[in-house]
């Protein structure tokens, strides 16, 4: 079982060790030290601030411990969303990462009211897409050089869930 508790700068002292081994698979690039990864959450904290994102460290429910982030962007206008999870190697395949999407699109179908929420995902990563299809997502399309990371260009999966399916799990967070 997991918490969602609202990301803080602070977080970043625990989250970036997390980041050894998974930076790989973020579509974003990583950042190289701590110092970076606090001027990134500072970013997001702006955006959680701008009423545009809703942003999330996962912690162990029983433990505390920080496993990952997952944030959700959305427009409530337009009713669409864009969701990115991440957690430590340690984590996977623990049920940790379903559990959060879930709890997020419920957050984003339900108080925010969106009509779509996208996941992008590196073409190959089966876990994560495994993760979004356990809530209901579904491939939509495969983007030829979708995004760059580190210079170099990446294929995503663009795989998304709409609120009439009935996605989501139920739980607090």
């Amino acid at each position: 079982m997991i918490l969602l508790r609202p990301l803080d700068a602070g977080d970043a002292a625990a989250l970036f060790p997390l980041l050894a081994g998974v930076a790989e698979s973020l579509v974003v690039d990583g950042p190289e030290d701590e110092r970076e990864l606090e001027l990134a959450l500072d970013t997001r904290l702006e955006l959680v601030d701008a009423g545009v994102v809703r942003a999330f460290t996962i912690v162990g429910s029983e433990t505390g411990v920080v496993m990952g982030s997952i944030h959700l962007k959305y427009d409530s206008g337009r009713g669409l969303g864009e969701m990115g999870v991440w957690l430590g190697k340690e984590f996977h395949g623990c049920g940790f990462g379903s559990e959060a999407i879930g709890r997020v699109m419920e957050k984003g179908f339900g108080e925010l009211g969106l009509k779509r929420i996208e996941a992008q995902i590196f073409e190959g990563n089966q876990a994560s897409r495994k993760a979004f299809e356990n809530n209901g997502f579904v491939w939509e399309r495969t983007d030829v050089n979708g995004v760059m990371q580190r210079g170099i260009f990446r294929d995503i999966w663009i795989l998304a869930a709409y609120a009439d399916a009935g996605g989501g799990t139920k739980g607090n967070i």
